[in-house]
C-alpha cells in the first residue's frame, strides 16, 4: 500500500489528478487539512486541521474501473461498516455519496475521473469527520462527527489504519455489497425534490436498484437515475 501524506494541500483528488501517470494503482493520498477540498457539485467541505480522515485513493486497475457505477456507493458502504465497528449503529447511506448518522452527515464521497479516448484513472476522496466537534450551520444537512457521536476522541492513526485497509479489500473483491447496502437506504421510501436537466421534480424514491442507479417513481412512472444526472434535496 504505497500511502502520500501532507500536512497541508489544496485537495488530495487534484493531486491525484495532476500525478496519476507515475503513481501506482491504489496510491492512497492523504492530509491533515485541505485549502480547497469540496464535494459533489463543487460544494466546499471544510476541516479543521489535524482533526478529520480526508484522502484520496488512486485507481487505475482496467477491472476496478469497469465497476465504476457502483464504487462511489461501495466507498460509502464501506465507512458505514467501519462506524459500525467503532458502535455507531444508527448509520445509513444517502445515495450515490454521503453516510449520515442520526439524520446527519458524517461524510461525504466525491468519484472523478480522468478521461481522454477513455477511462485513464478513478479517483476517490473521501471526507470523513472524526475528532471535529463544532460544524458551520450553512450546510445543507446538518453534520456530525465519530467524536460527537460516541463522545470520546478518536485515535486518528488507529483509524486510518483501519480505513485504509478496508478500502483496500472492498475495492478489490467481487463480493457484491447490493443486499447489505439496500438495509441501509437512507432515501428509500422518502419523498425528494430532484434536478434532471434543469427541470425540478418531486418523486418518491422506491430505493436503490441492483445496478446501484437509484429507482423513483415519477407520478405514474418508474424511473432510474444513474449517479451524477441529478441533484436532490429531502
Amino acid at each position: 500500500m504505497n500511502i502520500i501524506h501532507f500536512e497541508t494541500i489544496d485537495f488530495t483528488n487534484t493531486y491525484l489528478k495532476n500525478n496519476y501517470k507515475q503513481l501506482d494503482n491504489l496510491t492512497i493520498v492523504s492530509s491533515d487539512v485541505q485549502s480547497n477540498g469540496r464535494g459533489r457539485n463543487n460544494r466546499k467541505w471544510d476541516s479543521s486541521k489535524g482533526n478529520n480522515l480526508l484522502f484520496s485513493i488512486l485507481i487505475k486497475d482496467e477491472n476496478i474501473i469497469r465497476k465504476y457505477k457502483s464504487l462511489s456507493i461501495i466507498s460509502a458502504y464501506t465507512i458505514i461498516q467501519i462506524l459500525k465497528q467503532y458502535g455507531i449503529n444508527d448509520v445509513y447511506l444517502k445515495w450515490p455519496n454521503d453516510v449520515i448518522v442520526n439524520n446527519k452527515k458524517i461524510c461525504g464521497v466525491l468519484l472523478e475521473a480522468v478521461s481522454k479516448n477513455a477511462i485513464e484513472c478513478l479517483i476517490i476522496g473521501v471526507g470523513l469527520n472524526v475528532n471535529e466537534d463544532k460544524f458551520d450551520k450553512e450546510y445543507l444537512i446538518e453534520a456530525t462527527s465519530m467524536k460527537n457521536e460516541l463522545n470520546k476522541t478518536i485515535d486518528l492513526n488507529e483509524l486510518k489504519d483501519i480505513v485504509y485497509k478496508k478500502f483496500i479489500e472492498n475495492i478489490n473483491t467481487d463480493y457484491d455489497f447490493y443486499d447489505d447496502i439496500k438495509e441501509c437506504d437512507y432515501l428509500k421510501n422518502k419523498r425528494v425534490s430532484i434536478q434532471i436537466n434543469n427541470k425540478l421534480k418531486n418523486v418518491e424514491v422506491i430505493g436503490i436498484d441492483h445496478d446501484y442507479s437509484l429507482k423513483v417513481k415519477d407520478k405514474d412512472k418508474t424511473i432510474n437515475i444513474e449517479t451524477g444526472e441529478a441533484s436532490m434535496h429531502i
